[in-house]
């Protein structure tokens, strides 16, 4: 484990070396919730902060707000540092350590050790700090300041009775000299804990698959069964009505009166009884009658 390089019941002031001596990591005016962090020519209290050492990392503390808040990266944007409620997550935890020109670098375990906490090079204002890749926005100059007085507060020298730790996490110098510091430089590694399959996971996700499966089978199933069901009923309702259809032809086939309906006996009879009566009419237009025998019509003259 590395050793404490800072006197955590003092304060200490933060200056990056892009911005100059005239400008210190600082808060600002005292608001609720706090300000993010910034780096500004005007004194405030809020320019002291307390580093704090325990299990091989540092919590950032300020001056205004005591043991209530610290100084980290949260979840959902690893860019910008802001002021969380004191805790232990890998956000909050920092490594510091010093170079060869008497600097100091500031890592956050919650990313990798390429990215420090520093200013942008590029950019016009450089009082803005952030997770940046760029070493040259990254170095600060750290002073003790007595005159902010001493720490005496228990919530804040006492140490936590766990804190979350990373797969593996960068190892800060043992010790302020040059070499030290440059030797550490070369130790470091990703702070990015790689997930593990748990096997009751694995199992369990076997089993929601089988489930899966099997309830799309019986949608399946169960459809194709509906669909039957629905022609099977369409049918039986159409043959129904047809033989509905057919029982009311045939009754009123039943009660219609005689004689309303032709049929081929009726047509022929009627036809022989025409033609009998026509062959008697004209026998009786024709006039003639039968003389006596050996009688000779007279002519008239």
């Amino acid at each position: 484990m590395s050793a404490n390089l800072f006197d955590t019941a003092h304060y200490y002031r933060f200056f990056n070396t892009l911005d100059g001596s005239n400008f210190t990591l600082t808060l600002g005016v005292k608001t609720d919730p706090p300000s993010p962090p910034t780096i500004s020519p005007i004194r405030h209290t809020s320019e002291n902060w307390q580093v704090f050492f325990d299990s091989g990392v540092y919590f950032i503390r300020n001056y205004d707000w005591g043991s209530q808040y610290q100084l980290g990266l949260p979840d959902n944007n690893s860019f910008v540092p802001q002021m969380l409620p004191t805790g232990v997550d890998l956000g909050m935890q920092w490594i510091i350590t010093n170079t060869e020109n008497g600097t100091w670098v500031l890592r956050n375990q919650l990313l990798s050790q390429a990215d420090v906490l520093g200013v942008d090079p590029n950019a016009v204002d450089k009082t803005l700090p952030i997770m940046n890749t760029d070493p040259d926005g990254g170095q600060w100059l750290v002073d003790l300041n007595l005159p902010a007085g001493s720490i005496t507060s228990s919530a804040m020298l006492a140490t936590f009775s766990s804190i979350q730790s990373a797969s593996s996490t960068f190892q800060p110098a043992q010790s302020t000299s040059a070499t030290s510091s440059s030797s550490s430089s070369s130790s470091t590694s990703s702070s990015t804990s790689t997930p593990t399959v748990n096997p009751a996971q694995s199992t369990h996700s076997s089993q929601l698959n089988s489930l899966s499966s099997a309830a799309i089978g019986g949608i399946v199933i169960g459809g194709i069964l509906g669909a039957g069901a629905i022609v099977s009923l369409g049918l039986l309702i159409f043959f129904c009505r047809s033989r509905r259809r057919k029982a009311n032809a045939k009754a009123a086939l039943d009660i219609e009166p005689k004689g309303q309906y032709f049929n081929a006996t009726k047509i022929d009879q009627g036809t022989t009884q025409m033609s009998h009566e026509l062959h008697n009419n004209t026998n009786k237009s024709a006039g003639r009658t039968e003389l006596p025998t050996g009688m000779v019509p007279e002519l008239m003259g």
